[in-house]
């Protein structure tokens, strides 16, 4: 049941970006390296498995997309992001 919940919510997620960045104009061909983007993060793994775990995380998050978003009001998100 876990398992389903988490896909439903990056499929939520999906659809909903896909929404907004119509919404805003942006160009299409661009659409699959953004998609791509937070695997860049595996690339921190050529250094080390440390560094590979943070930067993997960092990329993985919804709290950043969230600070650059024009809805931000300013509040924090929970647990471990309240750094950003």
């Amino acid at each position: 049941m876990n398992r389903l919940l988490l896909r439903l919510e990056g499929l939520a997620v999906l659809l909903l970006g896909l929404v907004i960045y119509r919404m805003v104009g942006g160009p299409w061909l661009w659409l699959p390296v953004l998609l791509i983007l937070p695997d860049i993060g595996l690339l921190g793994r050529l250094a080390n498995k440390r560094v590979g775990a943070v930067t993997y995380n960092l990329t993985h998050t919804y709290c950043i997309p969230r600070r650059c978003s024009p809805s931000h009001t300013g509040s924090r998100c929970p647990g471990s992001c309240r750094a950003w």
